[in-house]
């Protein structure tokens, strides 16, 4: 107990493999095996929703507080899409090695915690106007369409 333990952060995290490693859930789930060998069926954007849903993801954030359970503070950014508008994004990872590119990309998110979520969960409590970026700046980059453009 008297013994002082070293801070893990999330690029060490994806970097060893320690904490996020171990979760098979994420690395064997529907959506991970889709983006990792994908087929030209595979990018109809309701069948990637279908997997991302039933799907165990990482995100960055920061774990919910004891006053609020069940919530969590997750990570945004914005980027500006080809008309010049703002669109508000969320990254979500389905492998070490992609969550391991964006800390090295944005060192300003290294102090977050990486939380696993499940997709339908992240989902049915996700503001409209976000969509949510599947393994950002790699060759799997996916952008999960906003639930109304699927329908």
């Amino acid at each position: 107990m008297g013994e002082k333990s070293e801070a893990i952060t999330p690029l060490d995290q994806a970097a060893s493999g320690q904490g996020v490693a171990d979760n098979r859930k994420v690395l064997e789930s529907p959506l991970a095996l889709l983006l990792e060998h994908p087929t030209t069926g595979d990018i109809d954007p309701r069948r990637v929703r279908s997997a991302f849903h039933e799907s165990s993801v990482w995100v960055l954030g920061f774990p919910e507080e004891p006053s609020q359970p069940g919530s969590a503070d997750l990570l945004h950014f914005v980027i500006d899409d080809d008309a010049g508008d703002e669109k508000v994004m969320l990254a979500a990872f389905t492998s070490r090695d992609a969550l391991r590119q964006a800390l090295i990309l944005n060192k300003n998110w290294r102090d977050q915690t990486v939380l696993e979520v499940l997709g339908a969960e992240l989902l049915a409590n996700l503001d409209p106007d976000v969509t949510v970026v599947l393994d950002p700046w790699t060759t799997l980059e996916y952008r999960l369409p906003l639930a109304t453009t699927t329908r």
